[in-house]
């Protein structure tokens, strides 16, 4: 897990390492923010989860690939203004589910 100070300048790393797909999470499903496209928990992979210390925020920021090879980012909180998630999207999101940045 990488450490960055700015969710901008995280952002502009990973799109230079092809992550440039944004995601947005619903309750059980991904959908790129362009496209449109949902992907179910079963149609992508969780690449890494990378900690971004903006200023008095901590973010984590998934970097995920979907089985049609798009690879893109995904920013998530979990308070208690957050949408409801399944618990299969949940299991998915966890740190045991992460393969391995390329």
């Amino acid at each position: 897990m990488k450490k960055f100070k700015s969710f901008d300048k995280a952002i502009a790393y990973f799109t230079q390492k092809g992550f440039a797909q944004e995601f947005r999470l619903s309750f059980d499903t991904i959908a790129a923010v362009e496209s449109k496209e949902q992907f179910d928990t079963f149609d992508f992979d969780v690449i890494s989860i990378e900690e971004i210390n903006d200023e008095e925020d901590i973010i984590h920021l998934f970097l995920l690939k979907t089985s049609k090879g798009t690879k893109g980012y995904m920013v998530n909180d979990y308070g208690p203004d957050s949408d409801p998630v399944s618990i299969e999207m949940i299991d998915k999101l966890q740190l045991k589910n992460v393969s391995k940045l390329d």
